[in-house]
Order: C-alpha cells, then sequence, then structure tokens
C-alpha cells in the first residue's frame, strides 16, 4: 500500500498545466462577456460535442449566440464569418488549418476563440485570436 500517492498529489499540475489552465479559463471569461456569440463546430462527434459544452456555456450565462455545424472550414464559412453579425466568433474543432484568415477577421474587428486539438498550421496569431 505504500506506492499509492494521496490524491492531491496526484492533482498537483505541472507548470505548464496550471498556464493551460490559466489561459482557457481567461478565454472562457472573455467569451461569456461578450453581447453575442457566432459558434462554429464541426459536424464530427467531437465537433457536435465541444458545440454542445459550449452551447450549454453560452445558454447558462445568457449569452446571445448562433450556431453554425460545418463539414470542414472552406472559403465559404471564412466569408460568412466576416459577414457575422456577431464581434466575437467562438470556433469548435476546426479551423487551425485556416489561422492567416482567421488572423485576418481579427485583424478586421472580430474577437476569435479557437478550441481545437489538432496541431495548428504554423502562422502568426493577431492578439485578437485566442487559440486553446
Amino acid at each position: 500500500m505504500d506506492d499509492f500517492a494521496p490524491a492531491s498529489e496526484l492533482l498537483a499540475a505541472p507548470d505548464a498545466v496550471s498556464r493551460f489552465r490559466r489561459f482557457a479559463s481567461a478565454t472562457g471569461k472573455r467569451i461569456l462577456e461578450e453581447e453575442s456569440v457566432f459558434l462554429v463546430h464541426h459536424f464530427d462527434a467531437d465537433g457536435l460535442s465541444s458545440g454542445g459544452v459550449c452551447t450549454r456555456a453560452l445558454q447558462e450565462n445568457g449569452v446571445s449566440f448562433r450556431r453554425l455545424s460545418v463539414k470542414k472550414m472552406d472559403a465559404g464559412v471564412v466569408k460568412a464569418l466576416s459577414e457575422a453579425p456577431e464581434k466575437c466568433l467562438l470556433l469548435c474543432d476546426l479551423s487551425t488549418g485556416f489561422l492567416k484568415e482567421i488572423s485576418e477577421l481579427a485583424r478586421q474587428g472580430k474577437t476569435v476563440a479557437i478550441l481545437d486539438h489538432h496541431p495548428p498550421e504554423d502562422a502568426e496569431l493577431h492578439e485578437n485570436v485566442s487559440m486553446v
């Protein structure tokens, strides 16, 4: 029985994990402070799941939002994002291959939060883009 560690030790996070948690939390807070949000998510299992979690969070916090489920990020979706009346874009499980276009939307005044587990392309992000 001496091989077991107390639960508190198992939950102690290394510095990188702690920083990630703080960044993710700050990003979430920022989204929940928005007047309205355009939530766009992939329509596969993980995209629907993350879109559902975000939908619930927005609803529970009284944030006005529209939601769109898409097959993939493409020029048509980028155009819809640029024309959206919402100033905040929440992108779940897609867009890591379109970071240059997403950063351009941020340069045009959009605030963008990307929640994705896919490795991102190599691109410089605008300061109004948060990627978790």
